[in-house]
């Protein structure tokens, strides 16, 4: 009985030590394996990022708005849209001739979507030296753009290759391709005419904001892009699609997924404005391809069922009381047409009865002749018979004739 008993602690203690030197082997290999699955994942990483490449176009500069704001001489800012189907990362890449040094650098890892826009400002849109009415994706302060003088904006990607360019400067102390600036008057902004184009080097590629070229619904898309103060002499459309459409061509279509169940970013911020100005906006920002459909309020569905009710009762409105309504018409139509008649008979009365007065005054005229031609006949048959009786004189009759 004993050995059977020591038997069988042995073979549990055996068995015990084999299970916690399984689980420890088990466990030391999952670490080994996590931890070179993450070397791994993390060297490929970076390999990765290193030889992205990009294409010319890929991610184009939209917007200069170079001639800054009434609210300060430096409010000074550069947009970029990605016309690709992936966000990208903007960590590296660097802008040249947009910047005092020369030279930008864009840092802090700011990403640009999917066929979405991305600003880079000197001010911070909150402070009173900024006329925008949006919120800025990155704000340096090296921002800086010659008004006087004008310099070819390049965009490189983070291996150095240029992807996009605005038009090459000739001479010295050029003006700007497009935009305008007049002190206190116009501020406004030079912007891509078709981003599909993928090459900015062209003059042709570029317009000047002008809010006179805009629809009445497009300016009131323009203007809640800025303060209320500066919304008559600023002109630019930042992070959202350029205007007028009948120079730009639509900036989303093709590139932006809009989610239906949530607003876009391309709707932006709209504060200010009532709820008709609110709906022509969205009508301008969204794409026709994409337009959210709203449902139906409350007081929209009263309404329609009011007029549902309306044309229901007007279809079983009772026979007698519609031939008493189209008697009623019937009646009125016999009163225009016996009145129209009455008029016409009183004319052609009126007519006759000018006719006959005419033919009466000839008919009196005829008489008077003829009654001054019957005086002639009788003076001169009287004037025959005179002179008959002077030659041929007649002897009175007596009774002595007669014996």
């Amino acid at each position: 009985m004993f050995k059977k008993n020591k038997r069988k602690k042995y073979l549990l203690s055996l068995l015990s030590f084999f299970m916690l030197f399984g689980v420890a082997t088990v466990e030391d290999s999952g670490s080994f394996f996590s931890n070179l699955e993450k070397s791994l994942h993390n060297k490929f990483s970076s390999a990765s990022w290193a030889v992205t490449e990009y294409e010319l176009g890929d991610i184009i500069i939209n917007e200069v708005h170079w001639p800054s704001s009434p609210a300060g001489d430096d409010d000074q800012w550069i947009e970029l849209f990605n016309t690709t189907d992936e966000d990208i990362s903007l960590t590296g890449w660097i802008l040249e001739n947009a910047s005092n040094p020369p030279t930008l650098n864009i840092v802090g890892n700011p990403t640009i979507e999917a066929g979405g826009f991305l600003i880079i400002t000197k001010r911070n849109p909150n402070s009173s030296q900024s006329a925008l009415a949006v919120s800025t994706d990155v704000q340096n302060a090296s921002i800086y753009f010659n008004r006087a003088g004008y310099e070819q904006i390049t965009l490189k990607d983070p291996s150095g290759e240029i992807i996009d360019q605005t038009p090459e400067r000739e001479g010295e102390l050029v003006e700007w391709p497009e935009g305008e600036y007049v002190g206190g008057e116009k501020y406004f902004s030079m912007q891509r005419k078709d981003n599909t184009k993928k090459d900015g080097t062209t003059p042709d590629s570029w317009y000047t904001c002008d809010p006179d070229e805009f629809s009445e619904d497009e300016l009131i898309t323009m203007k809640s892009y800025w303060k209320e103060e500066y919304q008559t002499i600023v002109c630019g459309t930042p992070k959202h699609p350029n205007l007028p459409t009948n120079i730009a061509s639509p900036q989303t279509a093709g590139f932006l997924s809009i989610d239906k169940n949530k607003p876009s970013d391309v709707q932006g911020e709209i504060k200010g404005l009532s709820d008709d100005e609110k709906d022509s906006v969205k009508d301008i920002a969204i794409p026709p391809e994409t337009e959210t459909t709203e449902e139906p309020t409350d007081e929209m569905r009263i309404e329609e069922e009011e007029e549902e009710d309306a044309e229901e009762k007007e279809a079983h409105q009772p026979t007698e009381q519609k031939e008493e309504s189209e008697e009623t018409v019937k009646k009125e139509n016999r009163t225009e047409n016996d009145d129209e008649r009455d008029d016409d008979n009183e004319e052609e009365f009126s007519s006759k009865e000018d006719e006959d007065n005419t033919y009466r005054a000839e008919n009196d005229d005829l008489d008077e002749m003829v009654k001054e031609n019957d005086i002639d006949q009788k003076v001169a048959d009287k004037d025959v018979d005179m002179s008959d009786e002077s030659d041929n004189p007649e002897k009175p009759e007596t009774s002595e004739s007669y014996e």
